[in-house]
């Protein structure tokens, strides 16, 4: 199974996994799925730790390359079919406005992913949300 990161499960799945719901932790952890980390997720962070919004203990370069090579974590890369794909949702008005999100839920219907996920927001779009 093709799962992907929403950006509190992958802080989530390397800083406290007691923080995951038991479906999600069995699902990453299961050695058969493929997990696929966003960049988007890691401008997130990125970006929400700099306006103090999201404390990160480390360096987030480092934290992803761990993940790499330890987890087997693929990174996800925005592409021009994810960005395309945006315009497939609602407008902003009328759903999630959130654009890191936003970009989450082209990516995960772009590329036929399962979102792993807490946010029941994500829940409103056509796509495959576990948690």
């Amino acid at each position: 199974m093709n799962l992907l990161f929403d950006t509190c499960s992958f802080i989530w799945f390397v800083s406290d996994t007691t923080q995951l719901s038991p479906r999600a932790a069995q699902l990453l952890l299961d050695p058969a799925s493929v997990l696929w980390l966003s960049t988007v997720s890691v401008w997130e962070i990125v970006v929400k730790n700099q306006i103090g919004k999201l404390p990160v203990t480390g360096d987030i370069e480092q934290i992803v390359k761990e993940q790499v090579l330890n987890n087997g974590v693929r990174l996800l890369p925005v592409e021009l079919r994810h960005v395309l794909t945006g315009r497939t949702l609602p407008t902003q008005r009328a759903s999630h406005a959130d654009p890191f999100d936003r970009l989450l839920i082209c990516q995960t219907i772009a590329d036929q992913c399962t979102l792993v996920t807490p946010d029941p927001a994500f829940r409103k779009y056509s796509i495959t949300v576990e948690w």
